[in-house]
């Protein structure tokens, strides 16, 4: 099933179709060496996108108020995506494998779209980026199947 959520590293730039990338065409850019394609896409959470809040501090003095404002930094916001087994928007142990070896390399950036935008990424620390469980009812069947939550941090909006 082709789906249009996909994690992938940089060399081709942004892409909303990366599996377009490196067809040969040198307009086209390169192929990805890092392309993760979800096995379903998650449309009834879609992504959320947390914009960046502003950043300062108000201190209360004897006499008054001191105010620091130190306005929004860019690239502050978070995605979320999740999926649901009970739903169909479950992924493959394959893909949450591929999944936990992008998020274990350490401020990685990667890019990631829905096919209506893509962003530049970096997996989240703390929430923990990707959070994957099968359900055991299933797994005793064997079908292992994945929920999952996916935190990312915003790195710059590219499309």
């Amino acid at each position: 099933m082709a789906t249009a959520y996909r994690l992938f590293s940089l060399e081709g730039g942004p892409s909303l179709t990366p599996d377009l990338l490196g067809t040969g065409d040198p307009v086209v850019g390169i192929a990805p060496s890092v392309n993760i394609a979800f096995d379903h896409d998650p449309l009834k959470t879609g992504v959320v996108v947390t914009p960046p809040a502003g950043r300062g501090g108000i201190i209360r003095t004897g006499g008054g108020v001191v105010y620091h404002d130190f306005g929004v930094v860019e690239g502050d916001g978070v995605l979320y995506i999740a999926g649901n087994v009970s739903e169909g928007e479950w992924l493959t142990p394959a893909t949450v494998t591929a999944l936990k070896a992008a998020e274990a390399v350490v401020n990685a950036e990667y890019y990631f779209t829905d096919g209506v935008s893509c962003w530049k990424v970096r997996w989240s620390r703390n929430p923990r980026g990707l959070r994957a469980w099968y359900d055991a009812m299933w797994a005793r069947i064997g079908r292992i199947e994945y929920s999952y939550e996916i935190n990312f941090i915003v790195v710059t909006k590219e499309l």
